[in-house]
């Protein structure tokens, strides 16, 4: 859990998780605008006196009608007034995250950087600072100084289980795939897509649809893509139950998942990729055999796959 600032496979591999890497690139702007805001927990609020709370009220109105410069201010004037108030780690937190959304991430990065010595134990401000103090490092363009904070939260016992990693993995899995270490990335995408289903739908959701998209398109295996299924509780945004022990092979959802990202695919490659058509098609020609034999649909898949990817000009 303590703040430490110090941070593959084989090249098919690498090169099959290249689309990731360049798709997922992202300005430091975007990366401050997309991220959640942090809150006071009723329980820690409801711990301060009407004074109190009326002064963090202010500062937090400020922060929300993006009032950051004076925000920041009054964020500060809080902690001077009451060093002591369980709310004071959330308003140095506040004050550090105006002065970043204003504009000044050196400053930002030192304040979060302090947070991190003074409250290393309290992880729900600490690992938000580790996060923003790697936006703050990726605005000034020091990538790899953000890829080791981001990696600390991923593997750290404590700061890995706090949503935010989920959004740390995907700024870090593109990072580390396009290094070539494309297993780690892997790894890392499903940590996300499996741990955060629940508590950061939308950055697990992200994770996920990278995973899919490799599994299915990039380097297909539908055992692994099963056994993905399974774990996450399906591909579509919100989870369903899955029984523990039901037979993927059967589910229609799943296999008509599949054939729509494939078809979509196969029909956006160039006449000069139809090798690589051939042999997307080829590989879930055969995978899809022996199913179904009473749905039409997937009949007619099977045999479009298996015509196409026998057409090579």
């Amino acid at each position: 859990m303590r703040h430490a600032i110090g941070c593959g496979r084989p090249a098919a591999a690498a090169r099959a998780l290249a689309w990731i890497a360049a798709g997922a690139a992202l300005t430091a702007r975007c990366l401050c605008a997309a991220n959640p805001d942090v809150t006071l927990p009723d329980a820690e609020r409801n711990k301060l006196d009407r004074f109190a709370e009326r002064e963090l009220a202010r500062a937090d109105k400020n922060y929300r009608e993006n009032a950051f410069r004076q925000a920041a201010a009054e964020y500060e004037a809080f902690v001077q007034q009451f060093p002591d108030s369980p709310a004071a780690p959330y308003a140095r937190l506040q004050k550090a995250r105006s002065l970043q959304l204003g504009g000044d991430s050196v400053q930002a990065l030192r304040l979060y950087e302090d947070l991190l010595d003074y409250y290393p134990e309290l992880v729900s401000y600490a690992a938000p600072a580790l996060y923003f103090s790697a936006e703050c490092r990726l605005q000034d363009r020091d990538t790899p100084g953000a890829s080791r904070l981001w990696m600390e939260m991923a593997t750290d016992p404590d700061y890995r289980r706090h949503p935010l990693t989920a959004a740390a993995i995907n700024q870090l899995a593109p990072q580390l795939a396009q290094e070539g270490k494309a297993e780690e990335a892997l790894k890392l995408y499903r940590q996300s897509a499996v741990d955060f289903r629940s508590v950061n739908p939308d950055q697990a959701f992200r994770s996920l649809n990278a995973l899919v998209e490799h599994y299915t398109l990039n380097a297909p295996n539908e055992p692994e893509l099963r056994k993905l299924f399974k774990e996450t509780g399906g591909f579509e945004r919100a989870p369903r139950a899955i029984v523990p022990n039901a037979d993927v092979e059967q589910d229609r959802q799943y296999w008509q998942g599949i054939w729509e990202r494939v078809w979509a695919r196969a029909n956006s490659y160039t006449l000069l990729q139809n090798e690589l058509k051939s042999k997307l098609l080829a590989y879930w020609a055969e995978a899809f055999k022996g199913r179904f034999p009473d749905w039409k649909e997937y009949q007619d898949q099977l045999a479009a796959f298996a015509r196409e990817a026998a057409f090579v000009p």
